[in-house]
């Protein structure tokens, strides 16, 4: 039974009101502890970004200290590029004008890009449902948690997800006019949104397909010259990034290796961590809600695109299974689709209170639940930001290194962060000795882990530098065998350092 839908209760002028004051919000938090270095989340990936973008700051500014200069591009030329560098490269430029490198500058770059997308999740749920569904959509994409801090991270996924919801809201336009101009307008926001980063290509075809075929048969799909065309441009950047990174320029070679994992499709344990991740990022609620709220799209063409983008993305992450099985950060798209996901599902419940509640009350008592769920959100995110303070990081680890002997210091050791901490302030490039996921990923991978003995691993290294301590913990003879035969050079807050070079006498 459908539900008769009362007027939209929000005038022009409300309505544009209630859009600055949400942006405000989501603005203001995202910008709390802002000089804080990037370490609350995913540090090794973000350092990597900043390693990258130091490296060109470094090449364009000609005042830097020598051994600086000379690090930062040797560091930063070191990074392998796997997406091609569009906010280290825009990150940098800023860098060159100010005269510095504040890693604050990327953080600023990732909150302007997702805060865009929400207004193509705005603009897209509108069409799905109208102004209140789509605040609704806007109100969960900008104040979720999850997404509040992932938003402000170094890396390429911001802007990967706010081009994802352009590209979704211009080939929903597409669909519904089919002009020339707007698919070139879907296919070319497509084409970016899978250049910035290419695992996005599942979702973006997903959601073509879904449109396509929706708007007519195979045949007539075949023979439209606006589909080849949306097609063309959604596919050809990424294709040439890839024959370039591969045949000509090589840095890409090897890098799809250790990626692809299909022996864990039929592990039990793949689906439960996979789910397990989902749940803390949007929540296995609100992810079952929107799972409801898309068959609830009265649209058909809305219903299809969101379809489309559901399957681009459990083909996703079942093609990088690993991945999506350990790393939350892989399902940061998920945002967008659940929030314009359960959209339809809450305003049917809001719809249906209206009609059996008439008045004011029911109306107050609806707003002030949204607002104390808001309030909620930013609370708990701000209680997350401000858990920890990384201020005194940089200095730690330049002092550390200092003592180590900057190019002298050949450390290995256990890293909660890669050793990115050591790497980006220290200049210095650790060797990371084998974790019980390398040696799980290396099985998984086919290949047999080396039987090296704990001394012949630390051969010719001078310290070895422990920050992950649980698996410190999980590994009783690497912990027994440091104690018992090398001294401790320094301890602090979150690091042990053992100096290998001067073994103790027995």
């Amino acid at each position: 039974m459908t539900v008769q839908r009362p007027p939209d209760p929000f005038p022009r002028t409300a309505l544009r009101i209630t859009l600055v004051l949400i942006f405000l919000a989501a603005l203001a938090i995202r910008l709390y502890d802002l000089d804080d270095p990037p370490l609350d989340f995913h540090p090794a990936r973000q350092i990597h970004s900043a390693l990258i973008a130091r490296g060109f700051f470094a090449h364009l500014e000609p005042d830097l200290p020598d051994f600086e200069r000379d690090r930062s591009m040797a560091l930063g030329n070191s990074e392998i590029w796997i997406e091609p560098p569009i906010m280290e490269t825009l990150t940098a430029a800023v860098y060159y004008l100010v005269g510095d490198d504040p890693l604050w500058v990327a953080r600023i770059y990732a909150i302007i890009f997702w805060l865009a997308g929400g207004i193509a999740v705005f603009l897209l749920s509108r069409q799905m449902t109208d102004n209140c569904g789509a605040l609704l959509a806007l109100l969960f994409y900008l104040l979720l948690p999850y997404g509040i801090i992932a938003s402000r991270s170094f890396q390429p996924d911001p802007l990967m997800v706010s081009l994802l919801c352009f590209s979704a809201w211009a080939l929903l336009r597409w669909a519904q006019k089919s002009t020339w101009r707007s698919a070139i307008l879907a296919g070319t926001l497509s084409g970016l949104c899978i250049l910035v980063k290419q695992v996005a290509v599942f979702m973006v075809l997903g959601a073509v397909c879904a449109v396509v075929l929706a708007n007519g048969g195979l045949r007539k799909i075949l023979k439209d010259k606006q589909t080849w065309l949306v097609g063309a441009l959604a596919l050809i950047p990424i294709l040439a990034y890839n024959i370039y990174g591969i045949f000509v320029a090589g840095f890409l070679a090897g890098q799809y290796n250790l990626r692809f994992f299909p022996s864990l499709l039929i592990n039990p344990a793949f689906y439960i961590q996979w789910a397990s991740l989902i749940d803390q990022v949007v929540t296995i609620p609100a992810f079952l809600l929107a799972v409801l709220g898309i068959l609830l799209i009265e649209k058909r063409m809305g219903r299809y695109l969101m379809f489309g983008l559901g399957a681009g993305y459990i083909l996703y992450a079942m093609v990088f299974a690993y991945h999506a099985s350990t790393h939350d950060y892989y399902h940061l798209p998920l945002i967008p689709l659940v929030a314009m996901g359960i959209s339809p599902a809450v305003l049917l419940v809001i719809h249906k209170a209206r009609q059996l509640h008439r008045g004011w009350f029911s109306t107050a008592l609806i707003t002030a639940v949204v607002a104390v769920s808001c309030m909620f959100s930013l609370w708990q995110a701000r209680a997350e930001l401000k858990r920890t303070d990384y201020r005194q990081e940089p200095q730690r680890w330049r002092s550390i290194a200092e003592k180590m002997g900057w190019m002298e210091a050949a450390p290995i050791g256990l890293f909660n962060d890669y050793g990115a901490r050591l790497l980006y302030w220290g200049y210095i490039v650790p060797e990371a000795y084998p974790s019980r996921g390398d040696l799980k990923m290396a099985q998984l991978a086919g290949r047999t882990p080396s039987s090296e003995d704990i001394a012949s691993r630390i051969a010719g290294k001078n310290y070895f530098i422990v920050t992950d301590f649980d698996e410190f913990e999980s590994q009783p003879e690497l912990r027994q065998f440091l104690y018992d035969n090398y001294p401790v050079f320094q301890q602090g807050d979150g690091y042990l350092i053992f100096d290998l070079r001067h073994p103790k006498e027995h």
